[in-house]
């Protein structure tokens, strides 16, 4: 592989492919000697894919990198998509990468109030402006506070209805607590749930266990067979893949054959003493997703879409269809506000009780200072590590948090995230110059007619 800040080149299987950073330009080809980009020859030898000439193409200047001023906004808040209520810090399971644990040591056992998980609704609707509210219920174990989301989900419903709109529910359980008349309140309100299995029951009861050391695998099983009987519900199941097991194409089959609407896989972000992404595990790890990527472009050969929506490969496939530059990699700068159990305001729920990037609260609402300062950190173009990076513009940054919490507000990026990220942008380019050519009526059918509008074929 041979890249720089505006450009990358490399070989997958017998093509060679060419990505540019700064207009989305894909090539590929059997064999490519020389290419034309607007006045630049490129020459370069195809078994080293060594170029002539360096640098090629300088990263183009991009004028939205400017410093955000601190009266940016007035009397109104960004469109903040989604309300994060983290109900309770209490968590039944010790799961072994538990970030919570790894960065404070104990948790703290704050729960939230019925009042104060009323107010942040109250908060939430006094200024979102979008068409589809979204509240995700949140713990430790939300399914702990379950005495009192009946009346909170009553509650957010009537407040939604009463401004002509609908909120959409989620809730991320670790699934050991679904009593008899939570499976019945649930028939009636539609509920997202996220529900973690770490793949086979012998990997799951090693990495997640109750805190007396008993497995959690076999009451999580019979908990979402309950929920799988639910009609109109969400069931997303996720998977952690740790240093000691990164084998992420078999935690995808082992969740595959329980039949849930998505899969979801990621791996532990927060290393510790025990758990480090050192090369070995890190190969393992980017090893399994090549083969997910692999076996991603075989459903699509097969028009088999079921599974295929959820892989990480779809959300880079949305961007480069529309030749959209993603500047955020998650909701963490508007698309999401979490409140703490306290009423305190974060822009994201892992940086919870990390005083220094808290966004105000439930009394005094959003902070401008604080909401500017944090934009400000998102911005990927004076970021280090990122500005330079062929594969920003499909990352957007990568996880802020992870970053911040591990390298401080000025450190670089989390070295091993960015290179899974790399990797996975890589696979993704070269699904989507494979299903150009084979399998194009995917981008039709499955990815929205919005973004196909956008949808160019490059060839040399």
């Amino acid at each position: 592989m041979r890249i720089s800040g505006s450009w990358c080149i490399w070989r997958r299987y017998s093509r060679i492919i060419v990505f540019l950073a700064n207009t989305f330009l894909m090539i590929q080809s059997d064999d490519i000697h020389t290419f034309r980009i607007g006045e630049h020859e490129i020459w370069f030898h195809s078994k080293t894919l060594e170029v002539s000439t360096d640098p090629l193409l300088e990263p183009a200047t991009d004028n939205s990198a400017t410093i955000i001023a601190n009266n940016e906004f007035s009397g109104s808040y960004p469109d903040y998509k989604t309300l994060g209520l983290i109900l309770t810090n209490e968590c039944n399971l010790r799961c072994s990468y538990c970030f919570e644990r790894i960065l404070l040591g104990e948790p703290s056992k704050q729960v939230m109030s019925p009042a104060t998980a009323k107010k942040a609704i109250d908060f939430y609707f006094s200024w979102f402006q979008g068409s589809f509210p979204s509240i995700l219920l949140f713990g430790g174990e939300p399914m702990l506070w379950w005495k009192n989301i009946p009346d909170l989900i009553k509650y957010g419903n009537e407040v939604a209805l009463f401004n002509k709109k609908k909120i959409e529910w989620q809730i991320s359980t670790n699934g050991t607590f679904i009593p008899p008349d939570a499976i019945n309140f649930f028939k009636e309100q539609r509920m997202n749930f996220f529900i973690d299995i770490d793949g086979n029951k012998n990997n799951h009861n090693t990495y997640r266990p109750f805190a007396s050391g008993a497995g959690s695998y076999d009451i999580i099983l019979k908990n979402y067979e309950h929920l799988r009987a639910l009609k109109g519900s969400t069931l997303s199941l996720r998977a952690t893949a740790t240093p000691q097991y990164p084998f992420v194409f078999e935690l995808y089959k082992n969740l595959s054959v329980l039949g849930p609407d998505n899969i979801f896989i990621y791996p532990c972000y927060f290393e510790s003493d025990t758990q480090r992404w050192d090369k070995p595990p890190l190969e393992d790890l980017l090893r399994g997703y090549t083969l997910l990527a692999e076996h991603t472009l075989n459903l699509i050969q097969m028009d088999n879409y079921h599974d295929v929506r959820s892989f990480p490969f779809i959300f880079f496939l949305y961007n480069l269809c529309a030749r959209e530059k993603k500047r955020n990699y998650c909701g963490a700068y508007g698309g999401l506000i979490a409140v703490s159990p306290e009423g305190i305001l974060y822009p994201c729920i892992a940086l919870e009780n990390q005083e220094e990037y808290c966004m105000g609260d439930l009394g005094s609402g959003i902070n401008r200072v604080s909401h500017c300062r944090w934009k400000e950190l998102c911005i990927i173009e004076q970021r280090a590590g990122c500005k330079d990076c062929w594969a920003r513009y499909l990352c957007g940054g990568g996880c802020i948090s992870h970053m911040l919490l591990t390298n401080g507000q000025n450190g670089p990026p989390v070295e091993f995230e960015c290179a899974l990220i790399r990797h996975l942008a890589e696979l993704s380019i070269w699904l989507y110059l494979e299903i150009i050519e084979k399998k194009p009526g995917f981008f039709v059918n499955f990815i929205s007619k919005d973004k196909v509008s956008f949808l160019k074929s490059e060839r040399v």
